[in-house]
């Protein structure tokens, strides 16, 4: 009786192709997008970062956030930015360049801000 090898190489190479960053997952996560998009656009984050995250003359890009940032580091980035911006030498150099101080999330609750960080770590485009 031959062994199933395909299902040996073809099941964690599926597996592994979903778990790469900016793959959002169930369609949970893909509510969570939508939610922190709503977030993204009452805090009106676009009018320094653009639109899509690129950036502006006032606000760093958003681009790469996955490289530098998980979940909870940065949930607590965007409620006290301020106290990461004097503490962390790669932020401080980053936003150097911009005279706006970053004013941190106003209005959000914590779930709120959850579904904020799954946007700007999977879905803002």
């Amino acid at each position: 009786m031959k062994r199933p090898y395909h299902i040996v190489f073809v099941i964690p190479l599926i597996v592994f192709a979903g778990c790469q960053p900016g793959w959002i997952g169930p369609a949970a996560d893909r509510a969570a997008v939508e939610r922190g998009r709503l977030v993204w656009d009452a805090e009106e984050c676009s009018a320094c970062h653009g639109d899509h995250g690129e950036g502006t003359a006032i606000g760093p890009s958003l681009a790469d956030l996955a490289e530098h940032w998980r979940d909870d580091s940065l949930a607590d980035f965007l409620k006290a930015p301020q106290k990461q911006l004097d503490d962390n030498p790669r932020l401080k150099e980053l936003t150097s360049a911009y005279d706006v101080d970053m004013p941190g999330v106003r209005e959000a609750g914590d779930d709120q801000i959850e579904d904020l960080v799954v946007f700007l770590l999977n879905g803002i485009e």
